[in-house]
């Protein structure tokens, strides 16, 4: 995970995904951190920084589940 002035990037090996959309995060079922485009991130979101990816799910167009 990268964390730039108006998104959070994420790489899965070959693989990159900018996000600019809200993005929350959750540990089991209750949200731990909020992020926004413009704001910096949380000091949670430094913590899964190079953390194992074990799953990445497409649920809808505008959801992805990342464990």
């Amino acid at each position: 995970m990268r964390v730039g002035q108006f998104d959070i990037q994420f790489t899965f090996g070959d693989v990159n995904v900018d996000v600019t959309s809200p993005i929350n995060l959750l540990r089991e079922g209750k949200l731990i951190a909020h992020w926004e485009e413009g704001r910096r991130p949380e000091p949670v979101f430094y913590d899964i920084m190079n953390a194992n990816i074990t799953r990445c799910e497409v649920v809808t167009d505008r959801r992805i589940l990342i464990e």
